[in-house]
């Protein structure tokens, strides 16, 4: 115990220590050493349980005599469970009591909870005045989800999306680009959503509020808006070889990695949840051949109804040398689309995020031109905003247009490159035909992407 009660702190100030603190109170917490002394008293924390649970008088709760579990701790969330029986709770308690005596760690008592079922009113009173908890009602939150008995209801989940609303206010006042906003929704939004996803079955209309408010973000910059978007999530959410953004699709994510428990019990994984399922519901038949029963829950009817027969062969997974995967679960849900011809000139190495993505809207004829503008009833005319001289087009704004035509030539001369023909299609293929080398090949590609890019912008100023 000595490297615990004779800590000692100094400060860095301008890359210099300076001073030695006496640590009072033990170690802080950030310590190294933290991680490691809490896992060793909780270790005994364990051990004291499990001594408890040996005892004669204690009773487990119905659901887990078979495993003899009393208890579940991660990190400092504890939850300890037993029959609704006195002698069993004094038992639990005692457990408890024993721990912080010797660990001089106590429970919280505004933040502990008591949770019962068919136990008498009376009972449950005296207990809560016996350990001081209070009475607590389902759902609760363990681990930042809620647990219930219950199909998850749209409440339950609001503070899902809350937590993705105020990530998006907070980036509000910044002059996000298209691809920044890609960027945020792939690396933050979805990956708020993807945690409580690999739990639960998320409610149809959460999972249509999440993919609602991603793409107001993406096409907009704000939580809620009535915009129109300019390309369909479904194509948003494939991947960029085959024409998308790369956005992960939530419902298709949400199933494949329930579908990841369906897996860890066909193939008898070795944890303790697979163990418990196996004894409550299974009880050693074979998972193909599983019917389920009535008097089941929601959740386990729900993860029994998908359906993934056509993924495995003689109980082997597809892909990934016949172990399940997530990923491989989304491609194989996804499936296999044709690669899409202007990937090679949108999502190169060289390309700046910003050009990449103006690009890939030009690819897909999806730019607000004035052509488009005019056919909603915004505009009361389709013309050049930067001519003047022939309808907005894409291929006119960007290939045809007087502005457009000497901008790429110009570029063409300064990489010496003579391509007369300029229409869109097969543009960056006759223009790397005659270049050796992938490096310059990219440097053509990045400085026509980046061509675009000005086009648009300045035909933005001038509208």
């Amino acid at each position: 115990m000595k490297c615990i009660t004779t800590t000692q702190y100094t400060l860095a100030i301008n890359g210099g220590l300076y001073g030695c603190i006496n640590g009072k109170r033990g170690l802080r917490q950030g310590d190294p050493i933290s991680p490691l002394l809490f896992v060793i008293c909780m270790e005994y924390f364990t051990r004291i349980m499990n001594l408890v649970a040996m005892q004669e008088d204690f009773a487990f709760h119905t659901k887990c005599k078979v495993l003899q579990m009393n208890h579940l701790c991660f990190a400092n969330d504890v939850l300890m469970f037993c029959k609704g029986e006195y002698q069993a709770i004094v038992l639990m308690l005692r457990g408890l009591q024993s721990f912080s005596n010797a660990s001089g760690l106590t429970t919280n008592a505004a933040k502990s909870n008591i949770f019962s079922a068919s136990m008498e009113e009376q009972d449950l009173q005296n207990l809560c005045e016996l350990t001081g908890y209070k009475r607590g009602t389902l759902p609760f939150r363990y681990l930042g989800v809620p647990i219930s008995p219950k199909k998850l209801t749209i409440m339950d989940c609001e503070v899902l999306v809350d937590k993705m609303t105020v990530k998006i206010k907070s980036w509000g006042t910044r002059n996000l680009s298209y691809a920044g906003r890609v960027l945020l929704v792939n690396t933050v939004l979805t990956h708020i959503h993807t945690y409580w996803a690999s739990i639960f079955v998320l409610p149809k209309k959460v999972i249509k509020s999440i993919i609602g408010v991603c793409r107001c973000f993406l096409w907009d910059g704000k939580v809620y808006s009535n915009k129109p978007q300019l390309v369909a999530w479904d194509l948003v959410c494939r991947t960029k070889r085959q024409g998308g953004l790369g956005v992960k699709d939530i419902v298709v994510w949400n199933e494949e990695a329930i579908a990841k428990y369906v897996w860890n019990i066909a193939a008898k994984t070795d944890n303790l949840w697979v163990r418990w399922v196996n004894h409550i519901y299974l009880k050693g038949r074979d998972w193909w051949q599983y019917k389920v029963p009535t008097d089941c829950s929601w959740y386990w009817r729900k993860i029994c109804s998908y359906e993934f027969a056509g993924g495995y062969i003689q109980n082997q997974w597809l892909k990934a040398n016949g172990v399940y995967t997530i990923k491989s679960g989304y491609d194989w849900m996804k499936g296999a689309k044709e690669d899409w011809p202007w990937r090679g000139w949108v999502w190169t190495k060289l390309n700046i995020p910003k050009h990449s993505m103006i690009c890939w809207l030009v690819a897909h004829n999806r730019l607000m031109t004035k052509e488009r503008v005019y056919k909603m009833g915004i505009s009361q005319d389709s013309l050049c905003e930067i001519c003047g001289g022939a309808e907005e087009t894409i291929n006119h704004l960007f290939f045809d247009c007087p502005l457009a035509r000497r901008c790429i030539e110009d570029i063409q001369r300064w990489l010496n490159i003579g391509t007369r023909n300029l229409e869109i299609q097969g543009l960056g293929r006759r223009m790397t035909r005659k270049i050796k080398g992938k490096a310059c090949r990219a440097v053509m590609i990045a400085a026509l992407s980046a061509t675009v890019y000005h086009i648009w912008r300045a035909r933005n100023i001038a509208f």
